[in-house]
């Protein structure tokens, strides 16, 4: 009995001021719960308001994006919120927004431009409403017309959208969109493009020269390469580079002999750079000497290199500056590279002296695009390159046969590629005097006829020279490559005109030099290239 009654006296539960206090905390923490899911509502609702107003607003834009420019703008005497709204001054059709005057469109809203079922809805009425969620949106569209100090005159798309009812009057219940629109109008020319390029090509030497081992002798002569674009956006740049001259060995030992260079940039668009017309040179390079001493020695002339680019051909414009070219103020581009003027790759090989090559003058190469329009305002594109070559000398020696004057010896010459394209041109052409290249018999010299753009192949047969205490023995190749030109023409105008002259004439020679006992002095290839020449010209109608 006792072991029950001790039992009995520990048994217990809350007492009432224990509960009242429980459930004061329970009432305590709900209530906080509660604010902050009123909080989480009030944004909720808000945002999902914004979020409509703002896909309104968007619905104004893509409409003005989906019509013409002329039409985006408002029907003055269709539509009557224009009378009513208190941010709209003036009067009749001189009505002003924020400073700016609005923009009248081409659409006539007619008897209905007071109501959102008229063709120029959303810009009339200005002002309408619309449904959403039990929410009401009202919509203001203005569009006003900017003109700017410079340039064309363009639109400003204004969209106010506000709500109500707006469930908290501290939220914001307005937002605003503004966008500019631009007449992007059909350019008023043809797409015209021209492009022109003249290489004048290069000398390599490979081999090996009283044991040193040459990775890459060269002499590369004048470059120049440009072009117009008479687009929506007219463009003309280009650049133009002199002779130059490298010298490498395979110990990583050599010299360099840099060039001039020239670069001219320029278009119409005057609101960016680079300029309507920009010019660099002539810009002069020096005359000096390279090599590897007592083996191998380059004397160089000078050179130079100009290049100019107009959008609008207006060199008078320019007094100053050299005036090359047209002036009807349309896209031009001209490129003269020059140099080395004079050249002498002298060289010495046991008892043998000489030249690996030599000319007396400047070789130059040139290129034009030219944008004109002829008296009945036909507009066209002219793409001309050409090179010119003094008389050269291949491999003349010191000591040698009592005629001999050099392995090969070839004229002056030049080349021209010409392209057009528009109305009423010529088809491309590639021209070029003939040019007579003469190589050693052995005991005289047989001339082999070339003409720029015709091909032909004269194998020189293995012939030796003797030279002081050593032979020298030659063989090798005389080349020209053939003429490439290609017409395109639609409803009889000329549409698209290329003329290319590649590797127009090369020469290669294997030589090889030895003492009289056999013992080998040089083994060398020589390549002389005669370079490239481009020209192309692409006419596009307005469709």
């Amino acid at each position: 009995m006792g072991s029950r009654e001790r039992a009995a006296s520990n048994e217990g539960g809350f007492t009432l001021i224990e509960s009242s206090i429980a459930l004061g905390v329970i009432f305590t923490v709900l209530v906080g719960l509660l604010g902050a899911l009123t909080a989480g509502t009030r944004g909720l609702i808000t945002g999902r308001q914004r979020s409509a107003g703002l896909a309104l607003a968007n619905e104004v834009m893509e409409g003005a994006r989906a019509l013409n420019y002329g039409d985006v703008g408002h029907d003055f005497d269709s539509d009557p919120t224009l009378a009513t709204d208190p941010l709209i001054t003036g009067t009749a059709l001189n009505l002003m927004y924020n400073g700016e005057p609005l923009a009248a469109s081409a659409i006539d809203a007619g008897p209905s431009g007071g109501t959102t079922t008229n063709p120029l809805f959303p810009f009339s009425p200005h002002k309408f409403t619309s449904q959403r969620e039990q929410t009401t949106y009202t919509t203001f569209v203005y569009v006003t017309t900017v003109s700017p100090a410079t340039g064309d005159a363009y639109k400003r798309i204004t969209a106010t959208v506000s709500w109500s009812p707006a469930q908290y009057a501290t939220s914001v219940k307005t937002v605003t969109l503004s966008s500019f629109l631009f007449a992007a109008e059909e350019p008023p020319d043809p797409k015209i493009v021209g492009t022109g390029e003249a290489d004048a090509g290069t000398l390599r030497i490979t081999g090996s020269l009283l044991g040193i081992s040459l990775s890459d002798a060269a002499l590369t002569l004048p470059y120049v390469s440009g072009g117009i674009d008479s687009g929506f956006v007219k463009s003309a740049k280009g650049l133009a580079r002199s002779g130059s001259s490298e010298i490498n060995l395979l110990l990583g030992l050599g010299s360099i002999f840099d060039p001039a260079l020239a670069q001219a940039d320029s278009d119409n668009d005057s609101g960016t750079a680079p300029p309507d017309t920009d010019q660099e040179g002539p810009v002069n390079a020096a005359a000096g000497s390279i090599g590897a001493a007592p083996a191998l020695t380059l004397n160089l002339g000078t050179g130079s290199a100009q290049a100019q680019a107009t959008a609008r051909s207006c060199w008078l414009c320019y007094p100053s500056d050299p005036q090359v070219g047209d002036d009807d103020r349309l896209p031009y581009f001209y490129g003269r590279g020059t140099g080395p003027n004079g050249v002498s790759l002298d060289f010495v090989a046991g008892t043998v002296l000489g030249k690996l090559l030599s000319f007396a003058t400047s070789p130059a190469a040139m290129a034009t695009v030219d944008r004109d329009d002829d008296p009945s305002n036909n507009q066209r594109v002219t793409s001309g390159a050409t090179v010119t070559f003094p008389a050269l000398d291949v491999l003349p020696l010191t000591a040698g046969p009592a005629n001999y004057s050099g392995m090969v010896k070839v004229d002056a010459a030049s080349a021209s590629v010409l392209a057009e394209a528009g109305p009423g041109v010529s088809n491309p052409t590639v021209s070029g005097a003939a040019v007579n290249v003469r190589y050693w018999n052995g005991g005289g010299y047989t001339i082999v006829p070339i003409t720029p753009g015709t091909a032909s192949s004269t194998s020189i047969s293995s012939v030796s020279i003797s030279s002081g205490l050593a032979t020298v023995s030659v063989s090798g190749s005389i080349t020209s490559t053939p003429a490439v030109t290609d017409v395109t023409s639609s409803g009889g105008v000329v549409t698209a005109a290329s003329a290319g002259l590649t590797n127009w004439l090369y020469i290669d020679l294997d030589v090889r030099i030895t003492t009289l006992l056999g013992v080998e002095l040089a083994d060398f290839n020589l390549h002389f290239d005669y370079g490239r020449l481009a020209a192309t010209a692409v006419y596009e109608p307005i469709a």
